[in-house]
């Protein structure tokens, strides 16, 4: 609840790629492809319109937002601005805790540089391609 809190403090929308799949772990590797069902982005972005910058948690929330989704949502969203942050996830080794949590520092600069206190934010994140059905 206190996470919760503070993205709503600072106007993050936070939202899956993903609104099911099946799996048979845990790992973004293991995402049954021919099972996916994307959530509805052109509906999210028009309900939010100051959406300006989407960050991606990983590649594979990235690789699935870019096959499925950008395509529908280009003409409409065009000036949307995409980044791939480095994955959140302990099985993401690549990086340590601390080079983790610089990287993701860029989305500061969007509080910091295009809103004031209590203005609307602009930023989307997706939180991960974490299914619905593993969150269960």
């Amino acid at each position: 609840q206190q996470r919760k809190k503070i993205l709503l403090q600072h106007g993050i929308a936070l939202w899956d790629v993903l609104a099911s799949c099946r799996r048979k772990g845990s790992a973004d590797n293991d995402i049954e492809m021919q099972s996916i069902q994307t959530n509805d982005f052109c509906s999210f972005f028009r309900c939010h319109a100051a959406i300006r910058q989407v960050f991606f948690n990983g590649g594979t929330a990235e690789a699935i937002y870019k096959r499925y989704i950008l395509a529908t949502v280009k003409e409409q969203f065009g000036a949307l601005h995409y980044q791939r942050l480095p994955s959140t996830s302990p099985a993401f080794a690549g990086m340590n805790r601390e080079q983790k949590i610089a990287a993701w520092r860029v989305i500061t600069q969007y509080l910091d540089n295009n809103c004031g206190p209590g203005a609307q934010r602009n930023i989307g994140i997706d939180e991960h391609t974490r299914p619905a059905d593993a969150r269960q």
